[in-house]
């Protein structure tokens, strides 16, 4: 997993306006986190939607990310 994230960071790096890296990255603090919600998975998934705010992946995982703080 650590090979996965540095190699999403450098990619974001290279380009972030490119879509799925940051919500590659989120889903990998998901991940690292056994699914619960950080304040890294969330804000990568802000990134995301700024730059797409349609990304269906990001919105989910938002709403999962609301949902299991209510």
């Amino acid at each position: 997993m650590d090979d996965t994230l540095r190699e999403l960071k450098k990619a974001i790096a290279l380009d972030l306006p490119r879509p799925m890296p940051t919500t590659s990255l989120g889903l990998s603090y998901l991940i690292l986190n056994e699914w619960a919600p950080t304040p890294q998975s969330r804000a990568e998934f802000l990134k995301e939607l700024h730059y797409h705010p349609r990304d269906f992946l990001s919105n989910y995982f938002l709403g999962v990310n609301y949902f299991d703080q209510s």
